[in-house]
């Protein structure tokens, strides 16, 4: 056994950890494979003005990402790409939703919703 150490993460040691949970995860999911989806709002000139990224694993979608660009909000945004979202989600076989929030990243945009 070695040393525990402390260090600034370069992204590697993040991505290796990841990749070692999600295999150990992975066996534990009706459907073993994970797919990334996206659904973003963007400009005629390519620009992303809103989105979601987001992962199916199994039968559950976990919303990693829910942005909005600061002018367009409060404009239903947020909420029509998080239904698209969770449409996309039911069709590839979703029952359940994982969404994490900290409590001042619009705490009443979250309380609304309800996904039957």
């Amino acid at each position: 056994m070695g040393k525990i150490i402390i260090t600034d993460d370069n992204g590697e040691d993040r991505e290796y950890l990841h990749q070692r949970v999600q295999k150990y995860n992975q066996k534990y999911f009706e459907k073993a494979e994970f797919q990334d989806i996206s659904v973003c709002l963007k400009s005629e000139s390519g620009e992303i003005q809103a989105g979601l990224a987001g992962t199916v694993r199994g039968n559950w979608f976990l919303v990693w990402e829910l942005w909005v660009k600061e002018e367009l909000r409060r404009k239903k945004l947020g909420s029509e790409i998080l239904k698209k979202a969770e449409e996309e989600a039911r069709k590839r076989g979703c029952q359940y939703v994982l969404l994490d929030t900290f409590e001042f990243q619009a705490p009443e945009f979250y309380k609304k919703k309800r996904i039957p």
